[in-house]
């Protein structure tokens, strides 16, 4: 039932203008914080670790933005899923250091594009698809009707889908090697069966997907950040050369690099950064975070 009812929502609500939806997100944003969600705590406990020198006062109104931006990307994401690249590249206001995208792939060496969970990450995919042929690392969702529309969705904006599995990364290794470009996100706890290090993000320890770094020695590939904020009207999309140290044949040394791109860009906008997800969790007894 919570299938079937998901993903009717979502069919329904991706008629709506992208403006009511965003109107939307502030509603669903507010009802988070007036009920005190798993989702607002999980942020409060967050911002807490990665800004220690704010004051709660200023923490509990950056939560409250992010509860609210965080929304409003679920509910674009309808609209985004349905609607064409024609209209979403409408809805792109600017598009900065398209260059650094172009020359690192025009390399033929392979390229990784980052993209980050701030803003809308399913635009920055889609821009990433239109501007180059790409390979994409997908996490699939619990249900199958929206698991479904999300492919079908993705594939309709010229990605090339590979699951997060073991087949789906020897296939975006298969395209490294063909010096193609993959997207991947990593900016989330990786399974403990999987490959991961532990680093440090927002100066503090945090395991870290390794995959990034272990495709980079695999092929030597490029590698560059890109994300899709929102902005007035629509979004705006910004390319961003990766720390020349994500390259270090180090673990360590390159997990480290890429987790301060990281954070350098969520400091950029900090609202619309995904502070909702559990980031310090898995942790030893030493390091570990007290999450509800």
């Amino acid at each position: 039932m919570k299938n079937y009812f998901a993903f009717l929502f979502l069919k329904l609500i991706s008629f709506l203008p992208l403006g009511f939806l965003r109107i939307l997100g502030v509603f669903a944003g507010y009802c988070h914080w007036l009920l005190n969600t798993r989702a607002k705590r999980t942020t409060l406990i967050n911002l807490a670790i990665c800004f220690p020198d704010m004051s709660k006062s200023d923490r509990h109104g950056l939560a409250r933005k992010s509860l609210i931006e965080t929304m409003k990307t679920l509910f674009e994401a309808a609209i985004v899923w349905r609607r064409d690249w024609d209209w979403l590249k409408s809805k792109i206001v600017s598009v900065s250091n398209e260059h650094v995208l172009l020359e690192k792939y025009n390399k033929q060496k392979g390229l990784i594009a980052i993209t980050l969970h701030i803003g809308n990450w399913e635009v920055a995919a889609a821009y990433l698809a239109n501007a180059i042929p790409i390979t994409a690392l997908y996490q699939s969702s619990k249900y199958a009707r929206i698991d479904q529309l999300i492919a079908r969705a993705r594939e309709n904006k010229k990605m090339d889908l590979a699951p997060s599995n073991v087949q789906g990364v020897k296939k975006v290794l298969q395209a490294l090697k063909e010096k193609r470009a993959v997207c991947i996100l990593p900016d989330q706890v990786p399974d403990r069966n999987t490959g991961r290090v532990l680093s440090t993000f927002f100066n503090k320890p945090a395991w870290t997907m390794s995959l990034v770094q272990n495709l980079i020695c695999r092929t030597d590939c490029e590698v560059c950040f890109c994300y899709a904020l929102r902005s007035e009207g629509g979004f705006t999309l910004h390319i961003v050369d990766a720390n020349p140290e994500i390259t270090n044949e180090d673990l360590a040394i390159s997990a480290a690099a890429m987790n301060a791109d990281i954070e350098s860009i969520a400091r950029i906008a900090p609202a619309q950064y995904q502070w909702e997800y559990k980031r310090f969790r898995q942790l030893s007894s030493e390091h570990r975070v007290a999450y509800d």
